[in-house]
């Protein structure tokens, strides 16, 4: 009997060999992580153009930035925040007299700052929540995380739309034995799912340690051959569509209370599920009765560096309704949420 469950990392997954847009351009470069990729475009930034100071919102992956410490070059912030109406100081930034570059984040396939800089400013998009958005962006490169979308054990991508140079990486024996850990992970999580007789505990300890390990920089490479392999098995277009069709499907199922906003999941690139509560109280009970039920929800992202945000990110909850699930595990998912609401509801814990 096979077993249910909504989210968490991805099994394994092998369609048919099909069409990839990773590997059938020649213009795009991979590597072992979104990080990694980063990393090395500011290498060669550094070496090549005088990168001399790299610009990240304030409300994001803060491990990303912790990846780049060991780079000479100035890391700093503007304040900003997907959930709020922010006010950027653009002027300062491009009359600084130095070389800087600006990273403009697509949060959750939902919101991106539009904005044309100056020439000085060199603008990276990180589109690891938004595929769709690789070949309309105008900034002057593109990076992103593959395994956030995809199921492939490791993966990272650099693109330019203005044709510039790029870096390449170079493979290790530890970036591959990360990469293969994660693919047993995966393939253990696939006959977990499928019913067969696996130690549960057994595939998450090598998920989790192996998720540790993305923070070396050992990982500074091109993309593992095991996880290369397994990318002309990926139907990326098929995978966009069956989630965009999945959130289509759950959106129309759910009667959420007054207490609680979804409205970003509306968005037509949404990469789920978005949930703002009202209350961090709210917001763990939900948590809570969604583990309960085999559901494991996603904070993006926690461990913020300002009030602010750290405040936003106590209020965010993030389902995934990917290719994973059919019809009838998305209308299973929209029941599990609508009777946790009905039931706070209920209780006058919205008022």
């Amino acid at each position: 009997m096979k077993i249910r469950e909504f989210g968490s990392d991805y099994n394994l997954v092998l369609g048919k060999r099909s069409e990839n847009v990773f590997l059938d351009r020649s213009d795009i470069e991979l590597f072992f992580s979104g990080r990694s990729a980063l990393f090395k475009l500011v290498e060669w930034g550094i070496a090549h153009d005088g990168w001399e100071r790299i610009l990240f919102p304030s409300y994001y992956c803060h491990e990303v930035v912790q990846f780049l410490r060991s780079l000479p070059i100035h890391i700093d912030y503007y304040e900003y925040n997907p959930f709020l109406d922010s006010s950027i100081d653009f002027h300062s930034i491009e009359t600084s007299g130095h070389r800087n570059v600006f990273v403009n984040v697509d949060y959750f396939g939902t919101s991106k700052i539009s904005h044309q800089f100056s020439s000085q400013v060199v603008v990276v998009d990180d589109l690891t929540h938004n595929f769709d958005g690789i070949f309309s962006s105008t900034a002057d490169f593109c990076f992103g995380s593959l395994r956030k979308i995809l199921p492939i054990p490791c993966g990272g991508f650099l693109y330019s739309p203005h044709k510039k140079i790029l870096p390449t990486g170079v493979s290790n024996d530890y970036s591959e034995d990360v990469s293969i850990m994660r693919l047993t992970a995966m393939f253990l999580k696939k006959r977990y799912l499928n019913g067969e007789v696996v130690d549960k505990g057994l595939f998450r300890r090598l998920f989790l340690d192996s998720e540790a390990k993305f923070s070396d920089l050992r990982t500074v490479a091109k993309i593992p051959t095991s996880s290369l392999s397994v990318l002309p098995f990926i139907n990326v277009r098929a995978i966009l569509n069956a989630k965009r069709d999945n959130l289509q499907t759950v959106l129309a199922h759910l009667d959420v209370v007054e207490c609680v906003d979804c409205t970003l999941s509306y968005a037509e690139s949404a990469l789920g599920l978005i949930f703002l509560f009202k209350t961090s109280r709210m917001k763990e009970s939900f948590r809570a009765y969604l583990i309960g039920n085999q559901v494991y929800p996603v904070t993006y992202w926690p461990n913020q560096i300002t009030e602010t945000d750290s405040q936003w990110s106590n209020l965010m909850l993030f389902l995934h309704v990917d290719f994973r699930y059919d019809y009838e595990d998305i209308v299973h998912l929209s029941q599990l949420v609508n009777n946790f609401f009905k039931s706070y509801d209920s209780n006058n814990q919205c008022r």
